[in-house]
């Protein structure tokens, strides 16, 4: 019997990464990744994978923000029926401190 690998981040979660993606991009407009990568000292690579929804450090979200001079939790705020309901920065990260400590403890 093969044990079901278990998803690194279940499904409302990654929503939300992708729409953090979205905002990053839609915020982003017509200035370049490479230009603003170059402004907030992250790799080119780094701020594409942010903006495909990939994992994003909280430290890369605030530099984005601060290099595109937004809040950090205007990348979090979308009404989307997806998920049902908006989400604040502190409760992801909290969902996300948890997470990892769930690994830790089993």
């Amino acid at each position: 019997m093969t044990k079901k690998k278990e998803p690194k981040y279940n499904k409302r979660l990654m929503d939300m990464f992708k729409i953090i993606g979205e905002n990053i991009r839609n915020t982003r407009g017509v200035m370049s990744k490479v230009a603003l990568a170059k402004k907030i000292e992250v790799s080119r690579s780094t701020l594409a994978a942010a903006e495909m929804g990939k994992n994003i450090t909280l430290v890369n979200l605030i530099k984005i923000a601060d290099g595109l001079g937004v809040h950090p939790s205007q990348f979090l705020v979308e009404d989307d029926e997806k998920l049902g309901t908006q989400i604040t920065i502190e409760e992801l990260c909290e969902r996300i401190v948890e997470k990892k400590l769930r690994k830790y403890i089993q």
